[in-house]
This record gives C-alpha cells, structure tokens and sequence, in this order.
C-alpha cells in the first residue's frame, strides 16, 4: 500500500513532524510513504492509494486564489474517480487566528467535504464536523507521541543544568512568543499569583514554530518542567500536551476543544479559559500533586499514544473501513 502524504517533503525544514513520525511508523508496518507537494498535480499520484491531506494551509500556504481553489476542487473530484481514498486531519476547525481570508475557510470547507475520512484527535471535533460533512467517515485516534523523533530520557537535573535554570524551583514550562497581547497578558498576570519558588519559563517559540527549536533543547525543555502549560484560550488540539504526557508532566490547559477533553480524560487539570482564578487553581494543584498525574500520563502515553499504535489504527480503517 502507498499512502501519499500531500505536505513538504523532508528535506525540507519544518516538515510536519507528526506526519514524519507517523510515516515512519508506517513503513514499519509495510507501507510504502510518499511526500511531497508537487506529486498531487501529476499524474504519478495515482501510483497511491491513500491520499492524505494534513492542514488545509500545506497546499497553498495561508491563502489561495480563487482559480487555485477551483483546481483543487476538480483534482480532488478527479482523485475520486480514479477510485482514490481521500484522508483529510482535523487539526483546526478554521483557518487561525487572523486570518480572514474568506478563501483560507473556502480551503477547509474544500477538503473536509471532499474527504472519505475525517480523522481527529478527540469526539470534541468530531461532534462539530460529522454533521457538516456527513459524507465522511469520521474517526478518533490519539495524537501520537512523536516517540519516532524524540526522546524524553534526560533527567530533570541534568536538563536544567543545561538550560541554565534552577534546581530549587518549581518550573512551569509553556511556549510563547505568545500569539497575541491577551495570551501574553494571561501569563504574566498568572505568574504574578506565586511566589519566587515558582518560575514561568519559555524557551521564547510559539506553540507553532516548535519545529524551529533545537530537538535536543525541546526535550530538556520537558524534562526540565515541574509542570506544563497550555495557555491558549481557544485552542482545538495541541502537539504540547502529548510531548508533555510522553516527557511523563502533569499538564494543565484550557477546557476548550479536544485538549479540555484529553486533559479530563486523564485527570490533569483544566481552568476556564481567560479566568485567571480558575487558572491559578489549577497550575498549585498540579505543582502540588502532579508528579503522580506524570507518571500516569507517561505510562498512558507509551502504551496507548505511541505512532506505532496510530498508525495501526488508521491502516485498520483503510484495509477493512472499520475502525476500533
């Protein structure tokens, strides 16, 4: 079986990394894992059985013209006539933040509702999607954990050492530049809540630009941290909280999108987005008892979330159209 992946090819930066530790896990389990942009508007294309969408953004970048979006759409209908399989990830439900090009939502709308499968990381977006595009088969499987890519098995000595960071503190570790004031405002006014026995540390990257920092300096980042987290109010899913569970953290995050839900699931803590009170709640809760929730989490993790696993799952799907 070829599946075609429709992002960047690997060499080049900033490849997706859940995609090219998923292809990874694949090849492992006999696929043949093909990527690429430039493949989806040849013939060659049709050499694959699977073709799979990621973010809507990967095609055109973060806008499209009108004529690109009418090319699409009559290479998708024409995908579907060759009896291609059509996968599409549901990693946000519109385009982001400021971003509104109508064309970047036509994009989302183009993909989902020419997908045979809509593949999400929680039942939060799968209740809000099935409806919209029924055509689709819509499955769950966990946001793996990036275990083809990264290793969490610095200690947490050792990794504060190297990121200059003290041994007598308690860290919460969250990545920002933020997006915007309100985020960056959220956080400070969270700090200012604990004493000098409790530091707030960035490594200075957004949540979406964890590509661009050093693998190495990403896993100390974890291994360093009492305590994760995830400040953005309105957030869908996240590649931190599974680094988190893997690095075996406590994770405390916004009960929004399928994040709230994971985190609940797990018995990590959530705060009402933008609340400052119920966020403070939570982060002394999770420095409290939190070393416990991390094991759990690590443990979870490794035996349910790892690409192996995923990609297993969606290889079930695709041979049999049963998913479990």
């Amino acid at each position: 079986m070829r599946i075609y992946f429709v992002v960047k090819d690997p060499s080049v930066r900033n490849i997706n990394s859940f995609v090219l530790s998923l292809g990874k896990a694949l090849q492992e389990h006999g696929c043949e894992v093909v990527y690429g942009l430039d493949r989806l508007w040849t013939d060659a294309v049709l050499e694959c059985d699977v073709v799979h969408f990621q973010r809507p953004e990967d095609v055109f970048g973060h806008e499209a013209t009108d004529a690109e979006l009418s090319s699409l759409e009559h290479r998708l209908q024409w995908l579907r006539q060759h009896g291609k399989t059509i996968f599409s990830t549901c990693y946000n439900l519109k385009p982001p933040a400021g971003n509104n090009d109508v064309n970047a939502s036509r994009l989302y709308d183009l993909l989902y509702s020419h997908a045979d499968c809509i593949v999400h990381f929680g039942m939060y977006s799968r209740s809000l999607l099935l409806p919209q595009y029924p055509q689709a088969r819509h499955v769950v499987v966990p946001h793996h954990i990036y275990d083809h890519l990264l290793s969490f098995s610095v200690s947490q000595k050792e990794a504060r050492q190297k990121l200059q960071l003290p041994e007598d503190k308690k860290i919460v570790l969250y990545f920002g530049q933020n997006q915007n004031d309100e985020e960056q405002e959220f956080v400070s006014t969270l700090s200012k809540h604990f004493d000098s026995a409790v530091r707030f540390f960035s490594p200075g990257v957004s949540p979406e630009a964890l590509n661009t920092l050093d693998p190495a300096k990403l896993r100390c980042c974890f291994c360093a941290a009492d305590v994760v987290l995830i400040q953005q109010p309105d957030i869908l899913n996240s590649d931190i909280l599974p680094m988190a569970f893997a690095a075996g953290r406590a994770v405390v995050g916004p009960d929004a999108g399928n994040v709230g839900e994971t985190l609940h699931e797990m018995g990590n803590w959530t705060f009402s987005p933008n609340d400052i009170a119920t966020a403070v709640q939570a982060v002394q809760a999770a420095l409290s008892k939190g070393a416990a929730i991390g094991k759990t989490n690590k443990a979870n993790a490794e035996e349910h979330w790892s690409a192996s696993i995923v990609a297993s799952q969606l290889l079930l799907f695709i041979k049999t159209g049963n998913y479990s």
